[in-house]
Parts: C-alpha cells; structure tokens; sequence
C-alpha cells in the first residue's frame, strides 16, 4: 500500500476485528492486552498473517472509509472508480447509460455494507474485550446480532451486483435476443461469446459465488446464517490481541437451522471481503473489453 495512505491513517481495522486507532500520533490498538504496543499497522502486516480490511484517512469534513483489496493492498473503493470514470463506457442510449449507473449503485452498495461489517467486528470485539472472563484464552460471546444483519446485506448485495452485470456480458460481446435472467445462466450455459480472460475470471470465483447464493438464498427464503450463532467466537492470539470470529455455517443449503453444520469454520467477514474482490476483479476485466481506457 502506498506509504501516504498509512501516513494519513487514523483507523485501521484487520481480519477477525483487530483494530488499531491513533490517538495523539501514536498508534493503539484496542484489541490488545496492552493497548499502547509500539506496533503501528503497517509494521503489524509485516508481523502477522492477519490483513488489513478497512482504512479510515482523516479529512477536514469527515472521515475517508476505504476497503482494501484483499492480496495487494490497493483501495476498492479506488479501483471500481478508476473502472468507471477513467474508461469510455457506451452511453450511446439511455438504457446503456443506466446499466453502467446501476453497476456503480450495486457495488457502492456492497462496499457500504461490507464496510459496516467490519466495523460492528471492530465494535463488538472491542466490547467483549473489556468484559472477557479472567484467566481465560477463549470464549464464546452472544449479543452481537448486527454482525449477522451486516453479514446479511452484504452477501445480497454481492448476488444483486453481479446480475446488474449482465447486460455488459450479454450486449457487450454482440449477443442478440432475450438476456438471461440470471448471472449464474448466463456464465454456465450461455458462456460462449465471452473471452477467455473473463471466462477464467468467472471461474476462479465459482465456488465462493455458489457459496454466496446458497447464504442468499436461505437469508431471502428461510433463515439467516446467524440464526443459530448468536455468538462470537473470541480469542486471544500472538502476544496478547484479542481476535473475533462469526462463524457461518458450512450447509447452508439444507435450509434447516437445526442442521447446519460449522466444521469449515468460514468467519463472516473473511467470506463477504473475498466475495467483493473477486467482484470487483472481475468487473476490471470485464471493463477491460467493453470500455477502452479514455483518452
């Protein structure tokens, strides 16, 4: 990541809810048994296996709130900008201008909520951190339902925003007639016309997509995820940080509570970050074909 963006950091909150804050320029973090560590973020991604989620930059009116790509580092928010506005999208006819406008909606939506996500992990942690239980490693944690209503939000949203795809896959590479109805027909039965790139692009994310529609499609028509883990699973790791994980369930799509399973041990968080950027990396590469860089 850009050392400016470090430099400019107020707030920066990691996988599992680890959160740092800067108060009088030194770095704390408020999941640490010793608040004032001397670790500052960017020395703590170098340190540990955990990545940074969430960035929060100080500004004059108010704060600038930024996910980060998930293996690089780069802004989200950034990359989906530069896709939109730095490219030449046909416009030609307002229905090919509102399928652009409803592409930005749609992933805005799905990065608000993410966004959200991390920071009810970074809330509920800090608070379960102040009340845990002397002399203990772990425990498990109830109360925190806004970690499961964010969780909720944002796996329907990642499902809305690849549909507001498809009419870039289907008129965009010269296809004729009625547009599938769904994203998951369009890529698997009708993934003829599309480029190779944009073909493995699609597949590279087919589990975690699959995966995301079956948590949908329970939240829409049965149960949310969290019905039955009203709990945080918190944990002490390294030298003293205090860590969070929501757990899902790793069946979802038997559609019953009473079976759902958690062996997997899939965190909320993790699972909605990773479905985001692979949505944003493929709307890159879908860019890439049906909008030449402008001018």
């Amino acid at each position: 990541m850009p050392k400016s963006i470090w430099d400019s950091a107020t707030k920066v909150i990691f996988e599992h809810g680890l959160t740092f804050r800067k108060v009088n320029h030194l770095w704390m973090c408020s999941t640490a048994e010793q608040p004032a560590s001397g670790v500052a973020p960017a020395d703590f991604v170098s340190l540990s296996d955990f990545r940074p989620v969430y960035i929060e930059l100080v500004h004059p009116t108010r704060p600038l709130m930024y996910l980060l790509s998930q293996d690089t580092g780069r802004v989200l928010d950034l990359r989906i900008s530069d896709t939109i506005y730095k490219r030449e999208w046909d416009r030609s006819n307002y229905n090919r201008h509102l399928q652009i406008v409803n592409a930005e909606y749609c992933l805005g939506l799905l990065l608000h909520h993410c966004k959200r996500l991390a920071e009810f992990y970074s809330s509920a942690l800090e608070f379960w951190c102040s009340q845990h239980p002397d002399g203990v490693d772990r425990f498990e944690a109830g109360g925190h339902f806004e970690i499961y209503y964010a969780f909720d939000d944002a796996v329907t949203a990642s499902m809305r925003t690849l549909d507001s795809f498809r009419p870039m896959l289907w008129y965009g590479f010269g296809e004729k007639g009625q547009m599938p109805r769904s994203f998951k027909k369009l890529t698997v039965s009708d993934a003829g016309h599309l480029p190779e790139d944009i073909k493995l692009a699609i597949h590279a994310m087919e589990d975690v997509v699959d995966k995301a529609k079956e948590y949908r499609d329970c939240i829409q028509h049965y149960f949310s995820p969290g019905l039955r883990t009203n709990f945080a699973d918190v944990q002490k790791v390294g030298i003293g940080f205090w860590t969070l994980t929501a757990w899902l369930p790793d069946s979802a799509e038997t559609r019953s509570p009473l079976s759902f399973s958690y062996d997997q041990r899939t965190d909320a968080l993790r699972f909605a970050w990773t479905v985001l950027d692979r949505i944003v990396g493929l709307f890159e590469v879908i860019a890439r074909h049906v909008a030449p860089e402008a001018a």
